[in-house]
């Protein structure tokens, strides 16, 4: 349990770098901002992965279950 939420914790302290560094990156022009934009993505796949263990299950229940009623 400890452990999930640290993760969690971790999860959107990631989303938040994520927002941060692209909002910097919009405000930036021509190929300034790649490095910011790659960070930022970076951040938001780390942040998915982060997450997945708990949320995969039930987003493949909630999918499936139009196809077997």
């Amino acid at each position: 349990m400890r452990f999930m939420r640290t993760r969690w914790l971790l999860a959107a302290l990631s989303i938040f770098i994520s927002v941060r560094l692209m909002m910097t990156a919009l405000k930036m022009a021509g190929f300034g901002a790649a490095f910011p934009v790659l960070f930022s993505m970076a951040a938001f796949l780390l942040a998915i992965i982060l997450i997945s263990p708990e949320t995969v299950f039930r987003l493949a229940e909630w999918c499936s279950k139009p196809l077997t009623d």
